[in-house]
């Protein structure tokens, strides 16, 4: 997809960071009968922030405007809503009225609103979808529209790659990964993906994100969700991995989106290797203000009352909110 076709797709969801699409959408919900429920007491800034991230590195945007998308599989993002054929229609009805409010044109409004169909079947998990409305569902393969087709397969293809890391397939994970149609979700997406590969901590899974990394050394300054892949092995404690990244020029004073490095991913998260991986990251980085670490820190035992001592609580990694 060339630039313009780019920027017109987005513009036709109102851009970001201000997605007036999202905006549009949620204040619909918020007032929804039937859709409302799924959010007991919660506002809905963090949904659409998210669902602004997911618009964005769908259309193909910039990766530092896609960083709030937290879920790579859109199953699993939404797996904790009990979503039937009743909600799916809901939804279906307050994305047609979001449209209207946005004032998305022809023929745009309904190759876009065709993904729509397809993305809210793909994602109910109670009952059955029912068919996809032709008027809407049919994307036609010509030009930018053809882009949104072809798109749309490659995020079911990662759903399918989600899957067989969580199942440890990793076979079917890599050559998933490796595909030239998944391609199309972006160095942002992939590096998700080899996050997940790190955390699933499967041999031959390992053995690949180490390989990618060596062929492709640039991967190290992605991120996905705010998180670089160095904090990614240092939560999980694959000290091989944490060792080639770091020579392969990844920061270790990078932050993330909390404003964390990997070695506060060390001590914060990491059930095993903390002691190595804290080691290779090196005692002497800061963690907000905090006085430096020494490497001793994690080769005692009580590593966890040292920090408190020097003046650092750590705090467990918080749950996301969406």
């Amino acid at each position: 997809m060339d630039a313009t076709h780019k920027s017109g797709l987005r513009e036709a969801f109102g851009g970001t960071p201000a997605c007036r699409l999202s905006v549009a959408f949620y204040a619909r919900v918020e007032r929804d009968p039937i859709l409302r429920p799924l959010f007991p007491g919660k506002s809905f800034t963090c949904a659409i922030e998210e669902f602004t991230a997911f618009l964005t590195q769908f259309l193909g945007g910039p990766s530092e405007d896609s960083q709030r998308r937290w879920w790579l599989s859109l199953r699993e993002s939404h797996a904790r809503f009990e979503i039937g054929p009743k909600e799916r229609e809901a939804w279906i009805a307050i994305m047609v009225q979001a449209f209207d409010d946005v004032q998305v044109e022809e023929p745009m409004r309904g190759e876009l609103l065709g993904f729509f169909e397809r993305a809210s079947a793909h994602i109910v998990n109670r009952g059955v979808a029912g068919s996809v409305n032709q008027d809407r569902g049919s994307i036609h393969h010509h030009g930018a529209h053809a882009e949104i087709s072809r798109r749309w397969e490659a995020h079911t293809l990662l759903d399918e790659a989600v899957t067989a890391i969580r199942s440890g397939d990793a076979g079917r994970a890599i050559a998933l990964a490796e595909s030239p149609d998944l391609q199309l979700c972006g160095r942002s997406v992939l590096t998700g993906l080899l996050s997940s590969m790190v955390r699933c901590g499967q041999r031959t899974m390992l053995d690949y994100v180490n390989g990618r990394l060596t062929r492709d050394p640039a991967l190290t300054r992605e991120r996905y969700a705010g998180r670089t892949l160095l904090h990614e092995a240092a939560a999980a404690g694959r000290l091989a991995t944490v060792e080639l990244l770091l020579s392969l020029g990844a920061d270790p004073n990078a932050q993330d989106g909390g404003g964390h490095t990997p070695l506060y991913s060390v001590g914060n998260e990491c059930a095993a290797g903390g002691r190595q991986c804290g080691s290779r990251l090196g005692g002497g980085r800061r963690r907000r203000g905090c006085p430096p670490w020494r490497k001793t820190v994690y080769a005692s035992s009580h590593g966890c009352a040292a920090r408190q001592r020097g003046g650092c609580r750590g705090t467990a990694r918080s749950r996301r909110q969406h």
